[in-house]
């Protein structure tokens, strides 16, 4: 089986102007996600999207390789599936297409995903597929608030009103006694290239979950995510990948 590992990095972040290549204790946000890759030792190939020229030379500079993403799958409100597509196809070319080549996405706004965890979530991956047949897989984690404890605003006649998102009723329970949820973080996702082909998505029909530890799942989308992770750092509470 060919497993690929697709890194997005376009440079038209917003909330955090410059992401992917500002530093986190002393290398920018993407060498982590390469690094984990190359470490990993699972991938037959180690690809940054991006349309930005300073990523690209930086992604190449700390040993992958890059896919030049057009701009029209690079703006702020471009689907996944379009960028997905494009680098897959250009991953893939030249190799034999069997319907069990993998793909793999590693974002890097999660700089504490290490290459065990990369290991770790592949070989779950394995066991499972044995097992049953899924289309993909996606990291996820507990949430922190419970969707059923949520409401939605709206106007009855003149009147501001709120209703619950989820079932009425449920609002008013411990939220100890409510399903256990999840959401899901960028951490890892996977899927086989044949679902780019039949679905308008890389979910597909039956998805695996790969259930992240710790900071695995942290999410860099906001200032506020940055400092908490240089807090983290700072007290020894979550640790980065080795720059080799």
């Amino acid at each position: 089986m060919s497993i690929v590992a697709l890194i997005p990095a376009r440079g038209g972040s917003e909330r955090i102007p410059g992401k992917n290549l500002r530093e986190l204790n002393g290398h920018p946000l993407l060498a982590y996600a390469i690094a984990g890759a190359k470490r990993a030792r699972i991938f037959d190939g180690i690809y940054v999207s991006t349309e930005d020229k300073k990523i690209a030379e930086m992604a190449k500079h700390y040993g992958a390789e890059v896919i030049d993403r057009p701009a029209m799958y690079a703006a702020a409100d471009s689907p996944d599936i379009e960028w997905v597509r494009h680098a897959a196809e250009r991953a893939f070319t030249g190799r034999m297409h069997y319907w069990a080549d993998l793909i793999v996405i590693l974002r890097p706004t999660n700089p504490f995903r290490t290459w065990e965890t990369i290991r770790r979530a592949i070989s779950e991956w394995e066991v499972r597929t044995k097992i049953s047949t899924y289309s993909s897989m996606r990291s996820v984690e507990v949430v922190g608030q419970h969707p059923n404890k949520m409401w939605r605003s709206e106007f009855e006649g003149s009147d501001r009103i709120i209703k619950p998102y989820a079932i009425t009723g449920w609002h008013d329970l411990p939220t100890q006694s409510l399903p256990r949820t999840f959401v899901q973080n960028g951490c890892i996702q996977s899927c086989y290239k044949s679902v780019l082909g039949s679905f308008s998505n890389y979910t597909g029909t039956k998805v695996a979950p790969f259930f992240t530890e710790g900071y695995e799942g942290l999410d860099l989308n906001t200032e506020e995510d940055w400092i908490l992770a240089e807090a983290l750092l700072e007290r020894g509470l979550a640790t980065l990948e080795v720059i080799e």
